[in-house]
Parts: structure tokens; C-alpha cells; sequence
């Protein structure tokens, strides 16, 4: 159910206090990776920015799975000074990346807040879309991303050898690759290093059974490394219990991952922070 407005319960005063502490440690992010279009945020984005801001996220990107909800991305960047978009066909959606909506995708990336075209790639985990036609689409926005320069924010289940073989053959000509909600391990982390790509953890880094996503990102250099919610998805640990995740909760990452990189949270909140700005342009 969506977030509710803070109201002076006991809940609601445990997360106040949880914000004020984070804000005490943390300079700044950017949740790179949010999907501000769901249902669960319906009436409550205002108060969603206003907890992401106090807890030091200055910066979200709401990222788009087709052209529909690329579109309504693009309002939202629109309504919020410190939001951007991205547009593209998720895995899930290929099906539907017809020509004409893949021109319009292109359209969407020339606009101002466009940080990036995503997410787009390969899942065959669910395979909602058959492979030949996830395979077509990847291509495709690929072909369109090269084209208007816009690096790309890819989605990999199940399927890293067919997505990092596609996405080999556009590494020198895209401006930028991040491989989001990396689930896979250290081997599979040290080559997206060699060709290049920037490596993204969600909350998942924080679960305890996740220590292959840790040793993951213990080979990643703090110069690839970025950090995300994918929000409403994967509350990270303490916060399981929060059903909907959102941005503010990004902290939580960042403090795992400065544990596992030997950082001051600090520093590890400046180095994302750099590594997302750079890359997204924004």
C-alpha cells in the first residue's frame, strides 16, 4: 500500500527519527533508480520527495519500462525540480516495441531532464516477452541510444551471457552503461569491469543471504560503483519490514556498501554521488 504522510504515530515518529539520522551523517545521493510511476506512490510523491530531501537525496531519476510509463516519467521530471527520466522498453515489455513507439522513445530522449534510455535488456527469468523478442528490442534501443548518445541503464536476469554478448558490441560507442540491480557474482562483476560498464546494488546488498552480491561488490572500484532502490522494490535491511521502498532509503545501501569497501559513509556518499552525476549527466 502507498506510503502514508507522517502523523505523529509511534511508526511514523520511529521514521522521523531514522531521517534525522541519517541526515547527520550523509552529504548527498542520487537514487539513480526509482519508479516513481507506481501505484503505490499514487497521492503520496510530494511527501516522498520531501523524506528523500531530508535524508540527503538530492537527486532521483524515475526510470521508465515502456512507452506509457515513460511518458508519465517525464511528467513527474517535470513537477519536480530534482527529478529526471529515463525512457525505454523493460525486457518484460519488448513485445510492444513496435517501430512507431520506439521512434517516439527516441523523441523522449532529446527532451531536457532525459538522463538516460532504460531499462532496457534481457530477462528470461519470466520471459514475458519470448527471448527472439527481448533480443530484437535490446538491439533496437541500443541502436537508438548510440545514435543520441545517451548512456544506458540495462536489466539482466537470468540471461548475463546473452545480455553482456549483445551489449559488448556497443561498449565503445555508448557514453555510458550501468548494469542495474547487479544480482550476479564477483565473476560476472570483474567483466562488466573490463569492458568498461559501471556496476549498480540495490537493497538486496544488505540482505543477509546475499553474501555472493557482496563479494560482488567488493571487486568493484569505488570509480564504477553505484548504488540505487529500484524502489518500491527491495526495502533494504533495517527496513525489510517497509514494504514499499523508496528513495530515502537509499542511505541504507550506501552504508553497506561502505562496510564492504572499508569507506567512511561519508566518502562512500560522495563517490556514488560523482559516479552518478557523471555518468546520467544531470
Amino acid at each position: 500500500m502507498p506510503l502514508k504522510k507522517d502523523s505523529g504515530n509511534t511508526s511514523s515518529s520511529r521514521k522521523k527519527n531514522q531521517l534525522k539520522e541519517i541526515s547527520q551523517i550523509i552529504m548527498r545521493l542520487i537514487d539513480h533508480h526509482a519508479h516513481l510511476t507506481s501505484e503505490q506512490y499514487h497521492g503520496s510523491l510530494d511527501e516522498i520527495n520531501y523524506r528523500a530531501g531530508k535524508a540527503g537525496v538530492e537527486k532521483i531519476i524515475t526510470v521508465g519500462t515502456d512507452l506509457q510509463d515513460s511518458l508519465e516519467s517525464l511528467e513527474i521530471a517535470q513537477k519536480y525540480e530534482n527529478v529526471f527520466f529515463t525512457a525505454g522498453f523493460h525486457p518484460h515489455e519488448a513485445k510492444s516495441a513496435d517501430d512507431q513507439s520506439l521512434e517516439q522513445i527516441r523523441l523522449l530522449l532529446r527532451e531536457d531532464k532525459a538522463a538516460a534510455l532504460g531499462e532496457i535488456g534481457l530477462d528470461y527469468y519470466y520471459e514475458f516477452s519470448s527471448k527472439e523478442q527481448q533480443k530484437n528490442a535490446f538491439a533496437k534501443q541500443l541502436e537508438i541510444a548510440v545514435q543520441e548518445n545517451m548512456p544506458v541503464v540495462i536489466h539482466s536476469r537470468d540471461a548475463f551471457e546473452n545480455t553482456a554478448e549483445i551489449l559488448s558490441k556497443y561498449s565503445e560507442k555508448l557514453p555510458g552503461i550501468v548494469i542495474h540491480c547487479f544480482g550476479e557474482g564477483p565473476e560476472q562483476a570483474e567483466y562488466c569491469l573490463k569492458q568498461g560498464w559501471y556496476v549498480s546494488f540495490t537493497g538486496v546488498v544488505t540482505f543477509k543471504n546475499a553474501e555472493r552480491t557482496r563479494q560482488a561488490a567488493a571487486v568493484v572500484p569505488p570509480e564504477k560503483l553505484l548504488a540505487e532502490t529500484d524502489c518500491p522494490y527491495m526495502s533494504p535491511a533495517p527496513l525489510r519490514k517497509y514494504k514499499t521502498n523508496e528513495p530515502s532509503f537509499i542511505v541504507h545501501i550506501a552504508e553497506k556498501l561502505a562496510e564492504v569497501k572499508g569507506l567512511e559513509v561519508n566518502q562512500m556518499c560522495e563517490i556514488l554521488w560523482q559516479n552518478a552525476e557523471s555518468v546520467f549527466r544531470i
